[in-house]
């Protein structure tokens, strides 16, 4: 995902896009546009998941939600 606003780019886990996938301009691999952004947390990723890279995804307009999963207990936030 492309943060338009930043230029950082991230890789959530998975994601859902609504209506037709924008690309950024700059760099077609990626999209601007998602919905729903889902990270699966591991004991290495967890922190930056939940700080730096959320920072981030709330600054995609675009974005209605952020599902963190845990890896090693039955619990998803949203």
């Amino acid at each position: 995902m492309r943060v338009a606003a930043t230029g950082n780019a991230y890789d959530p886990d998975a994601s859902v896009v609504r209506n037709a996938l924008v690309r950024d301009p700059d760099d077609a691999e990626p999209s601007s546009n998602p919905a729903v952004l889902v990270e699966v947390l591991s004991p290495s990723t967890a922190d930056y998941d939940r700080t730096d890279k959320l920072a981030g995804y709330q600054r995609i307009p675009s974005a209605q939600h952020l599902v963190h999963v845990e890896h090693d207990e039955r619990r998803i936030d949203v």
